[in-house]
Parts: structure tokens; sequence; C-alpha cells
């Protein structure tokens, strides 16, 4: 398990007509000048899309420290236990061949309070609709899609 000292800062404001969204990295100061030169735009606040399934964090702000898996780039939700190492981390995965409700669910097994998913191409996520495989019911964690380049 590699486990990235990065601490990361979404924001989701839920508007009457429209949704606007924030992921912002905080730490270290150097990666946040990097993206906030980038997105220079944007405030700083790195693109993202938000799935239509489990938890939508309207209003709230969600902090912690990224971490990889192993695990959830198999995408085998069956075959793990839960990993209390990862518990109240934010996970980062790759996209793959599997659902983004599949990644969440395994993420949310790892103990993760976020997924986020990296886009295997590189490509605007807020373009993305991350929809729901049949099992969203079963996730109760925000899912997120970033870009390949951003992840």
């Amino acid at each position: 398990m590699k486990t990235s000292v990065i601490l990361l800062t979404v924001l989701c404001l839920a508007f009457i007509v429209s949704v606007r969204s924030n992921i912002m990295i905080t730490l270290p100061q150097s990666l946040n000048r990097s993206l906030t030169e980038k997105y220079k735009d944007k405030g700083g606040r790195i693109p993202y899309s938000i799935a239509n399934y489990g938890e939508v964090p309207y209003g709230k702000m969600i902090s912690g420290f990224i971490a990889t898996s192993e695990v959830l780039e198999d995408c085998v939700y069956d075959e793990i236990d839960t990993n209390t190492a990862l518990t109240g981390m934010i996970i980062l995965a790759e996209r793959n061949d599997c659902t983004f409700t599949q990644k969440s669910l395994v993420a949310q097994k790892e103990g993760a309070h976020l997924a986020i998913i990296m886009d295997s191409i590189d490509e605007n996520p807020e373009r993305i609709i991350m929809a729901d495989d049949g099992r969203g019911q079963l996730v109760h964690i925000p899912t997120i899609l970033i870009n390949k380049e951003d992840g």
C-alpha cells in the first residue's frame, strides 16, 4: 500500500438551478502551486465529475490523505476483507474495465470515505456521467472522477 502525503479538500455547493463543485489539493504546497497555476482560470480548483449514486456531499467539505489500493485496481469486491489501514482515507484508483459503481463499492469496503477515480484517457471529467450500474444504492461514500493528468 502506498500512501501519499497529500491533503485534499472537496467542497460541493448546491444551488437551485445548477451545481458547482470544487476539488483542491492543499498539501504539499508545491503541488498546490502547480495546480493553482494550471487552473488559475478556475481559482486553482481541479475539474471533476460526481457520481450519480452514493452520497453526494452537497454543502460539505471533505479532507484527508490520499492512498492507493492494489485491491481497488482489480475491482474484486467479494474477495477482499475490510482493510482497516485505509479507514478514513481518500482512495485514488485508475479507471479500468470495471464499472464506476464497482470501484466505489470496493473503495467503501476498503474503508475509504471518498473514492477518486482517475480517468484512463485525458478528457474533461466534467463531461463524463458516472452512471449507476444498478448497485448504487449499496454505495454510501461519494465518488468523483478526475482526468488522467491530474491523477
